[in-house]
């Protein structure tokens, strides 16, 4: 898997690896079923129990920090009046150092009510402007 580009494609994946591990999840909890009947049982039969079972909301937390320039992009961009990149980049933040323009930002992957998959990022206003 190659790494993600761009914070939607980092929620995009986040989200596929929940949907695969409940999917994963549901069809293991099925064969243990099955196992336990000793084979005796319908392929549906069972099922309803799997309602239970399935993952209901996985929550993901860390935190950002922005990605300075390097001097020769911020020299550049002072010849040529261009004082602010477009878009700012933001990496995770290091572990051990507090800044003081780090945040937290956290990916919420759940359940809907009709049973859809639906993702919620809080604190990401910085990262998909």
């Amino acid at each position: 898997m190659t790494p993600p580009r761009s914070f939607e494609a980092l929620v995009e994946a986040l989200a596929s690896e929940v949907v695969e591990a409940d999917a994963a999840f549901q069809l293991r909890q099925r064969l243990a079923w099955k196992q336990m009947a000793g084979g005796a049982v319908t392929p549906v039969e069972g099922f309803d129990r799997l309602a239970n079972l399935a993952v209901r909301e996985a929550s993901f937390r860390f935190r950002m920090e922005p990605v300075p320039l390097p001097w020769y992009a911020r020299l550049w961009a002072a010849l040529t009046g261009r004082l602010s990149p477009a878009r700012p980049s933001f990496r995770f933040a290091r572990g051990g150092r507090e800044r003081p323009d780090a945040f937290d930002v956290t990916v919420r992957v759940g359940r809907g009510e009709g049973g859809g998959w639906e993702t919620v990022t809080e604190g990401a206003g910085w990262l998909q402007a």
